[in-house]
């Protein structure tokens, strides 16, 4: 954070007033951009956000009537609150007799397992699970993780067991959870960070654009656009007003029109930036769905590599560098969250976060020299 003159402050409404409401209108101005910008604390998980994300694992077309006596590994999301009242009764019943402080707004997802109901909120996992004190299951969604079937605390003593989660539960837990997090920028600065503030939002834009194509978000996706806005200089309002926009041109258009459409905004980058354009739209198409192990980019980056004339023997080499390489760092992190459960102490994992920072930067000297 920085001081700045009141002529240079931006000022931009609280995006989530229930979690926004102490925070004192600022400016915040960060190394890798001279820009005085605003970024909300709460932007990943405000309801714009939390919708696109949650809109993988709609259940349109199911009937919530007869879900938990045909369907026991399917998730029934509420994210819609004008819908919030065909709730099933089993669902509503437990929220007003157990978690009496639940409003129904505040429910975004719940499963039932052969026992068990679960109940998913932007923070919090509930059930009717019981400990041996009998008291109920509640937990926060960032404070705890999920590993074979157990819950744990961040310091892998497990909390509880004897569940029966399904993969889609756990995919949407782990999302939650990651939209929980907060970024953590490191010391880079993107080569885009000198252009004018108008450039830059076209090129965050592009990138969202590149996200919506499947018309929802993932949390990865969601990180990634939060790290480049907020080393670009891009205020969290305008991204969630990009979103918004640019969602129902997705929605409204067809693939073809809509992919022309956005990519015809890579005219207003300058032509050097176009390789630094065509890493970013690889890198999110890597992260879309959780798959680094693609053979081919989507149509949308191929569709900017060809208005930007890039070399074509450059990309083919490129992409295959870079998938092995967010394979890689993947592959690290779900090593250090495995170990989690065995390795009970804080401190040796934040000293391993430490070493795999070091690693990296090393690296980075090796590619650079």
């Amino acid at each position: 954070m920085n001081d700045a003159t009141k002529d240079d402050i931006i000022f931009y409404p609280a995006i989530d007033e229930r979690r926004e409401r102490q925070l004192e209108p600022s400016v915040e101005i960060l190394s890798q951009s001279g820009s005085p910008y605003f970024f909300s604390p709460g932007f990943k998980t405000s309801d714009i956000i939390l919708e696109h994300v949650i809109k993988k694992y709609s259940n349109e077309g199911k009937k919530h009537k007869g879900f938990f006596k045909s369907d026991r590994d399917s998730l029934t999301t509420y994210f819609d609150f004008s819908k919030k009242q065909q709730m099933m009764e089993d669902a509503d019943q437990i929220r007003k007799e157990i978690f009496s402080d639940l409003a129904m707004g505040d429910i975004l997802a719940c499963f039932k397992d052969a026992h068990y109901m679960y109940l998913l909120t932007r923070d919090e996992l509930l059930s009717t699970y019981r400990d041996d004190n009998g008291d109920y299951l509640r937990i926060n969604i960032e404070e705890s993780f999920i590993d074979s079937n157990r819950i744990y605390g961040q310091n892998g003593m497990m909390i509880s067991d004897d569940h029966d989660f399904s993969d889609e539960f756990q995919k949407l837990f782990f999302e939650l959870q990651l939209l929980k997090r907060d970024v953590k920028l490191i010391n880079c600065r993107h080569p885009m960070r000198n252009e004018s503030l108008k450039v830059r939002e076209v090129y965050i834009d592009i990138l969202i654009g590149k996200s919506l194509l499947d018309r929802y978000l993932s949390a990865e996706e969601v990180v990634r656009i939060e790290i480049l806005s907020r080393q670009l200089g891009v205020s969290s309002q305008k991204v969630l007003n990009s979103v918004s926009i640019i969602s129902k041109l997705s929605r409204e258009s067809r693939e073809d029109d809509y992919i022309k459409d956005m990519v015809r905004k890579v005219s207003e980058i300058p032509r050097e930036y176009y390789y630094v354009l065509f890493h970013d739209a690889v890198v999110f198409d890597l992260l879309s769905g959780g798959d680094a192990d693609k053979e081919c980019m989507t149509k949308y980056t191929d569709e900017i590599s060809k208005r930007c004339n890039l070399d074509l023997d450059f990309k083919r080499k490129y992409i295959e560098a870079l998938q092995k390489f967010i394979k890689s760092t993947r592959d690290i992190r779900q090593c250090l969250e495995e170990s989690k459960v065995r390795i009970q102490s804080a401190g040796i994992i934040e000293h391993i976060y430490d070493t795999i920072d070091v690693e990296y930067s090393v690296q980075q000297g090796m590619i650079r020299r």
